[in-house]
């Protein structure tokens, strides 16, 4: 793939991203734990496509631009996103390359419950100090899971298409294997 052709599609990919992000941010507050993470999918398919450091780029590029459009920029929200989006695409990447068998639902769930844990981190470090938010881990977890399954069989299924396929990109055989056309 030409440098060009990447620089594009990286273009149209955060484009995307940010504008899940809001319409997500419309219908569900940034103050709400109920959240699919539907941009998590653009995250997920460029971590396949392209690798750890386009993801990473994507998800701070995503994280920035939304802070600033949705006027929470150093806000809580904010630092929940960032520290969430960095940790959660960085151990996807680890998992898949250390469990390549797995398949984007799997490493989907992963990055989702790795995201729920660092944005609850972070609101006891900067908001509540109190340990009584972590006896929402269990339900947290639980909805991230549900959340992670669906981002991940999206993602799949958008990776698995003729218009993915036509641009030329492998899909990991992990994948292929899991749900038939």
């Amino acid at each position: 793939m030409t440098g060009t052709r990447k620089i594009i599609l990286m273009g149209i990919f955060i484009s995307l991203s940010v504008l899940l992000q809001i319409v997500e941010n419309i219908f569900f507050p940034p103050s709400t734990p109920l959240r699919v993470g539907i941009p998590n999918i653009v995250v997920i398919i460029v971590l396949d496509m392209f690798g750890l450091t386009a993801a990473l780029f994507l998800s701070l590029a995503r994280v920035f631009i939304v802070g600033l459009v949705m006027g929470n920029f150093l806000g809580v929200p904010f630092w929940t996103g960032l520290a969430g989006a960095v940790f959660s695409t960085v151990v996807m990447r680890m998992v898949i390359n250390k469990s390549p068998e797995l398949s984007l639902i799997g490493v989907s769930v992963i990055g989702a419950t790795v995201h729920i844990w660092c944005q609850i981190l972070v609101i006891y470090f900067l908001l509540v100090q109190n340990e009584g938010i972590f006896n929402l881990i269990p339900w947290l977890w639980l909805l991230s899971v549900m959340a992670g399954m669906i981002t991940g069989y999206i993602s799949l299924k958008i990776l698995q298409s003729p218009l993915f396929l036509r641009m030329g990109f492998e899909i990991r055989k992990s994948n292929t294997d899991l749900i038939s056309n």
